[in-house]
């Protein structure tokens, strides 16, 4: 008898007073306390000292617990602790529950979150369906909350359970704090009431509301006004941005999909941005877009995953001219056009194949627009085929592509490339990759312009076999403190003085620019439309030392000697004549405080340096400098093509723990006066509950631009003009967490 009122008593107390958590009425509850009394004649039970409760993921103690089965009357008094499934800790003085447990009074609360945010109340009352309509009522009186952290004399309290709300409200604060008089939760509506409430900061109020009504915890989305913002820039001036967001699935069920219109309010307009979610079975949609007047913008993005192998792409990017979005701030791009593209892609084991149309929409003004090719379609499909056992295999590609013009300058190509790889390891240490190629290509050009200026239309062909094999020879040392490897490499490729058509238009291979990456490649050339033909030689010498705890340096340094006297490559791109310029990479890397990389190109005949590339990094989280130093240079004085001289520094500055600086500039070096193409300065507090950021940005790219200094309206401007423009932004936003952010 007495096993069975312990356990009636075990399990009406945890799904009772735990009234935050979903428990399995099946689930078994473990008990323990120092000191269990049972009334036989009162029908009552007793527990004192260290009294526990454990059903699942959730947990019960305090210091006594009194349950009088006649009365259905149980009171938890001291130090009452609840831990519910979702991570979230409630602290009280006591706990009373009567009727049946359908009325609930706490005393004293403090609940703290799964993410460690923390709300108190003087009192808590829960009501067990009150009504079909209502179902649970809960009352919370004299409540606050905040994701900050409690702090005395600006110190972080390590436990707050140690202190009593009266003595966390008399001694602590928090940076920030909600208070309101009364909240009220309606279980079936989901819906929390709060009234007469007052945002805190440092303990001054700062914002006042009557009354406020939102979603409890467990509603994920729902229709409504989100946190308002303002927003400021040349072309609008000062605005309010007020966004609404909808959920689709509230009104439609059986679709997965939210929307959300935020209307920029200001003196001169209002511009109209809207993002478009859905979610389906195997697919994603994301659309954004905004507009304003007759102008408008649209990024769209679409993913299939129609099975394990197929995929289906649609990105979309478009604008309704080249100056709109950088005017109107909806978003920059280093790139000098925007990209739309259909993408169906296959991907196995052994095989891939990709079918893609493409669309660029210009955005530089010295361009013309007429000029830039729609791609429509571009296919490629490569097959791994290892049909030996020496771990040799060959691949089989095909690729198609259609370019077409507004300006009438077209070309079509079909192409086929089979090769034959063989990679191996010697028993005495040789690592040796051979390789044997065709590659073929069939044309359809119409009106292209040739460099004598003459106009072709035609079907040339090109084509192209070689065999290529690359060998080296690793000398391994094991030092006590680091180790070193010495790698001689020397790479044969072999080709016949093939002489390409000079009707064959450039669309997919960019001029050469010779450096340490290329030194050892089979092809140099991307794409078909430019084959390096001729036999050539590549070697080198690598050398890399390291450590077991992440220390290491290494340096590779080459040259290429061509056998043909052919010169049809760049007059610039270091491989013009029968020996190349030595190219090479130095890279030193401490683990911890320097990042050194250095790649360079170096003539043969002068030893003068034609391309430098710099990257560095130095320091840790105190200060810290990133530097990308880049310059390249032609090797006849007279010609002033190719000559590229550029700097970009970053120093970043954790001054604390909370603060941080941001300095980032970018400088061509080879424009009059050393001009800066942009330049950012930023400043950053930050804690676990707030964050405070400011950032000045000037951004002399075409894409970004805004207003010239004239002040006209950007439609009247021309295209020399629209080349001069820069732009100048302020924004400072402050951030709530986890309420989001407000940008002015």
């Amino acid at each position: 008898m007495m096993n069975k009122w312990i356990s009636f008593f075990c399990f009406s107390l945890c799904s009772s007073i735990v009234y935050a958590a979903d428990i399995d009425e099946n689930t078994p509850v473990d008990f323990s306390a120092d000191d269990l009394e049972f009334h036989q004649q009162e029908q009552a039970m007793y527990a004192h000292g260290n009294v526990s409760f454990v059903q699942g993921d959730s947990f019960f103690k305090a210091d006594n617990v009194h349950y009088s089965v006649k009365d259905q009357h149980l009171k938890a008094i001291g130090n009452v602790q609840i831990t519910t499934p979702d991570g979230g800790v409630l602290h009280a003085d006591e706990v009373d529950s009567t009727d049946n447990f359908n009325n609930d009074v706490v005393g004293e609360v403090r609940y703290v979150l799964s993410d460690h945010s923390i709300a108190t109340a003087k009192r808590g009352q829960r009501l067990t369906k009150i009504d079909e309509v209502h179902g649970d009522f809960t009352q919370l009186d004299d409540t606050r909350y905040s994701t900050c952290d409690y702090c005395i004399n600006g110190l972080p309290i390590e436990d707050e359970s140690q202190y009593t709300n009266k003595e966390l409200d008399e001694k602590a604060e928090r940076f920030w704090e909600i208070r309101a008089k009364k909240i009220t939760h309606y279980s079936n509506e989901h819906d929390m009431y709060a009234e007469n409430i007052f945002f805190y900061a440092k303990d001054v109020p700062i914002l006042w509301m009557p009354w406020l009504k939102y979603p409890d915890p467990s509603v994920k989305r729902r229709t409504g006004f989100l946190i308002p913002g303002y927003k400021s820039n040349d072309r609008m001036k000062h605005g309010v941005l007020l966004p609404f967001y909808v959920d689709i699935k509230e009104l439609v069920p059986s679709m997965d999909a939210d929307f959300i219109y935020t209307p920029w309010i200001s003196n001169d307009g209002i511009l109209s941005l809207l993002e478009y979610r859905q979610k389906f079975k195997d697919a994603d949609l994301f659309a954004k877009g905004s507009f304003i007047d007759h102008r408008g913008s649209l990024d769209l993005n679409f993913d299939w995953r129609i099975n394990d192998i197929w995929r289906f792409k649609v990105d979309l990017e478009e604008v309704s001219s080249s100056y709109y979005n950088g005017v109107y701030d909806i978003k920059s791009t280093s790139e000098p056009w925007y990209t739309s593209t259909v993408d169906l892609q296959a991907l196995t084991t052994d095989t891939y194949f990709d079918l893609k149309a493409i669309k660029y929409r210009n955005l530089r003004t010295n361009v013309d627009s007429d000029t830039m090719p729609k791609v429509l379609p571009r296919s490629e499909f490569v097959q791994y085929i290892s049909p030996f056992d020496n771990n040799s295999y060959f691949t089989l590609g095909a690729s198609t592509v259609s370019l077409y013009r507004d300006n009438h300058v077209n070309t079509n190509r079909g192409s086929i490339n089979i090769a034959y790889h063989l990679p191996g390891i010697t028993h005495w240490g040789l690592v040796y990759e051979g390789a044997v190629s065709l590659v073929g290509s069939q044309y359809d050009v119409h009106n292209y312009v040739k460099e004598d200026g003459s106009v072709f239309s035609g079907q040339p062909t090109s084509a192209m076999a070689q065999t290529s094999l690359k060998i080296s020879y690793p000398f391994v040392n094991i030092g006590e403190n680091f180790n070193q490897v010495v790698e001689p490499i020397v790479m044969v490729v072999a080709a016949p003085n093939h002489i390409q058509s000079k009707n064959i238009p450039n669309e997919d291979s960019n001029n050469l620019d010779f450096s340490d990456i290329d030194l050892f490649s089979e092809t140099r050339y991307t794409g078909y439309d430019r084959i390096e033909a001729g036999s050539r030689l590549n070697y080198g010498l690598k050398w890399s030392a390291y450590d077991n705890v992440g220390r290491s340096i290494s340096f590779l340094v080459g040259q290429s000697h061509k056998y043909s006297d052919r010169n049809e490559v760049d007059l610039f791109s270091g491989i013009y004549e029968k020996d190349s310029d030595v190219v090479g990479r130095f890279q030193v890397n401490d683990g911890r405080f320097i990042s050194l990389a250095y790649a360079f190109r170096v003539d043969k005949s002068n030893y003068r340096f034609n391309r430098s590339d710099v990257t560095l990094g130095l320091g840790n989280d105190p200060l810290r400098l990133n530097v990308s130093y880049l310059y390249t240079k032609d090797r006849m004085k007279e010609v002033d093509r190719g000559i590229r001289e550029s700097f970009e520094y970053a120093l970043t500055s954790k001054l604390t723990q909370n603060w941080s600086l941001n300095f980032a500039q970018t400088l061509d070096l080879k424009s009059k006066g050393k001009n800066a193409t942009s330049t950012k300065i930023s400043a950053r507090y930050e804690n676990e509950c707030f964050a405070l950021e400011f950032s000045f940005t000037k951004d002399y790219s075409v894409a970004n631009y805004k207003l010239n200094k004239n002040g006209k309206n950007i439609d009247d401007l021309n295209a020399h003009q629209l080349e001069n423009l820069s732009s100048t932004s302020y924004v400072v936003f402050v951030e709530i967490k986890p309420f989001g952010r407000i940008a002015f």
